[in-house]
């Protein structure tokens, strides 16, 4: 699995003398002087936030199989080459892709602020920009105590180390608002300008801002609790229909609503029969899982001819109908990182898979289900929010 590297810098020593008096764990210092590593897949998950939305055409397994193939394989990889590190293909503006370039710049920005705040995917909720202008792409998180907004910027450069070609993004940044940061506010707010060159020897390169944004009133506790709550919700609808995920939207609007959210700490997920959700089987005799059980999703095919799985470890499932608040806040993949090629049972419908290279009469099929299982391998990564993601193949092709 290949790795992606990034040069990360303050805009000039303006940006850095504005952004260092918020570091006070010294987490943003570090990563200016270190540079950031971020896995392919994981810059992929983070990239796809772009895009994500909660309504019609984002929410089912087929969403996900017209999506997934369209921005890994067909956008990205046409526009830009991830060899080391983000680097566009092409150079001009007649040349290029503005939405694969935000794109880019969403998951280049991400990527920097989990590793400077200790965040995962599961923590970011797009903020509404309607009617807002000289805005591409804004998001906000919480680490428990304080909010971290960030906003994102990507640009093809052909001189990376020329502020000049980047400028404009440092001015949609700074001018969308026309108040300071208020002095008595904890909160973080960042701005990343994602540059990509168009030579090979050179790293992509972010550079940060300090942006202007108003005070946040809700509680930040909260605010992390239920967009984690939120993002596996909506996750998990698109690759399972389990009854649980109904007690858990109902869980999201009622600690949404309420000012004393702590009541319902420690209380679990109940079906209507006053029971403890007992956690669903049918997500590992009816979906693909990976390895021995660890972990469950979808598998969709990818114009390749690979396929690509798209899932979530085991733990997800417990960690959701117990309701335990500090264990959700909390939560980082124990594996979080780790990169292991492992066997899929792969359960796909008999349309999906490629006849040429699988004898379907020899294909198991899915109790109580048109599906038939094909057995894959390949090398899954599992991101800090628990998603497993990673290109496999049949391990039988013909």
């Amino acid at each position: 699995m290949r790795q992606l590297h990034f040069d990360v810098e303050f805009y000039d020593d303006e940006q850095r003398d504005l952004i260092l008096p918020y570091d006070a764990e010294g987490r943003i210092a570090t990563l200016v002087a270190q540079g950031l590593t971020v896995d392919e897949e994981e810059f992929f998950i983070n990239a796809c936030f772009k895009h994500q939305k909660n309504h019609e055409g984002f929410k089912t397994r087929d969403d996900l199989k017209f999506h997934v193939p369209r921005i890994r394989d067909s956008m990205l990889s046409l526009y830009f080459g991830l060899e080391k590190t983000v680097r566009s293909r092409f150079a001009g503006q007649d040349n290029t892709d503005k939405d694969s370039t935000e794109v880019c710049g969403v998951g280049a920005t991400l990527s920097v602020a989990n590793s400077m705040f200790g965040l995962i995917e599961a923590d970011w909720e797009k903020i509404d920009i309607s009617g807002k202008k000289n805005l591409d792409f804004s998001t906000k998180a919480s680490d428990g105590s304080r909010f971290i907004k960030v906003e994102a910027k990507g640009r093809i450069v052909a001189d990376l180390d020329r502020l000049a070609e980047i400028s404009d993004a440092k001015r949609d940044i700074l001018d969308k608002k026309a108040e300071r940061r208020p002095k008595e506010t904890r909160d973080i707010f960042l701005g990343v300008i994602a540059s990509f060159p168009i030579v090979p020897d050179r790293k992509a390169k972010c550079r940060l801002v300090d942006p202007i944004v108003e005070n946040e009133p809700v509680d930040p506790r909260k605010h992390k609790l239920v967009a984690r709550l939120a993002y596996y919700w909506r996750e998990l609808g698109i690759v399972t229909g389990a009854l649980f995920l109904i007690a858990l939207a109902n869980r999201i609007q009622a600690l949404s609503l309420v000012e004393d959210y702590k009541s319902f700490d420690k209380i679990p997920l109940m079906n209507g029969r006053g029971n403890t959700f007992e956690i669903p089987q049918s997500v590992f005799t009816s979906r693909s899982v990976a390895g021995s059980d660890e972990a469950f999703g979808e598998v969709i095919p990818l114009p390749d001819g690979s396929y690509y799985f798209y899932g979530f470890v085991r733990k997800i499932l417990s960690l959701l109908i117990a309701q335990r608040h500090d264990a959700v806040i909390n939560f980082r993949a124990s594996n979080a990182g780790n990169q292991q090629r492992q066997i899929v049972k792969a359960r796909l419908p008999p349309d999906e898979i490629n006849a040429t290279e699988v004898d379907l009469g020899e294909l198991r099929k899915v109790p109580n289900s048109l599906r038939l299982e094909v057995e894959m391998v390949g090398t899954l990564t599992t991101t800090a929010s628990g998603h497993v993601l990673g290109v496999v193949k049949p391990t039988n092709s013909r």
